[in-house]
């Protein structure tokens, strides 16, 4: 990804899975991006559905809120990881001289399945009788 694509005009596209309360986690997420002077710019999905958040930070705080979704207990793929990485890297190697740039994400927050168990109910005794 160069950094042109990853600064200017592209929404990068994460997927978190939460094992938690995404109402907590929301909360905790729209504080973080509040003080890094980001926006949030659409309101949580109503309750039961998927929390998607439509996040946008100037990329210089892209560091901050990558750690933040980790912190807040969101557990990110291997595709999303690579996107912020090549987002931060990005930023990170922006002249200083340019004006900001100000990244939009697409957050997409999804159930983390229930662990399956086996059934540990195994009968003990011999044949009925």
């Amino acid at each position: 990804m160069n950094s042109n694509r990853a600064l200017h005009g592209q929404v990068l596209q994460i997927d978190a899975v939460f094992d938690s309360s995404p109402e907590a986690i929301v909360r905790r997420l729209a504080a973080t991006i509040l003080a890094c002077k980001g926006w949030v710019l659409q309101p949580p999905a109503p309750t039961g559905t998927i929390p998607t958040l439509n996040l946008e930070f100037q990329a210089a705080f892209c560091l901050e809120i990558y750690a933040a979704l980790v912190q807040c207990g969101l557990h990110l793929g291997k595709s999303s990881h690579v996107r912020l990485t090549n987002a931060w890297m990005c930023a990170r190697h922006r002249k200083p001289t340019l004006s900001p740039a100000i990244l939009t994400v697409q957050l997409r927050m999804h159930l983390m399945p229930a662990p399956v168990h086996a059934d540990t109910t195994l009968p003990t005794g011999g044949p009925a009788q």
